[in-house]
């Protein structure tokens, strides 16, 4: 299952059965760890100090550079076929890649809003082999 560092306190919380009014991002991974039945995530985003950006799906991961360079462009890898990320497939696979940079840029303008509820799915062929 995809996670990410959001998923800690929650977790955490979950396993000190500990109650929290404020609700962030994360998920608890306690169903993961237990063996309960859990739903999935379809994809997680993540971020380095406003430098890069990236999203994630079981099949593929786009980073995207805030100032994208040619010496640092966006990044398509195949997942989890290319664990070290060494293979920018983003030229090869254009449309995949302008998809995910689309979806990213539609979470990072929901969470500037506080409204990441609103986000549209992704394209199904994205998210499952």
């Amino acid at each position: 299952s995809l996670a990410c560092t959001h998923d800690l306190i929650p977790t955490i919380d979950e396993f000190l059965q500990v109650q929290r009014d404020e609700v962030g991002e994360g998920i608890s991974l306690g169903p993961i760890l237990t063996g309960r039945p859990f739903a999935p995530r379809e994809m997680i985003f993540a971020g380095l100090a406003d430098e890069e950006y990236a999203i994630l799906t079981q099949l593929w991961k786009l980073i995207l550079p805030v100032a994208p360079t040619e010496d640092r462009p966006r990044q398509l890898y195949a997942k989890p076929e290319d664990r070290w990320e060494m293979n920018n497939l983003a030229e090869q696979h254009p449309d995949i890649a302008d998809h995910l940079e689309l979806q990213l840029r539609r979470y990072l303008d929901a969470r500037q809003r506080g409204t990441l509820a609103d986000l549209p799915p992704l394209r199904k062929d994205l998210l499952h082999g």
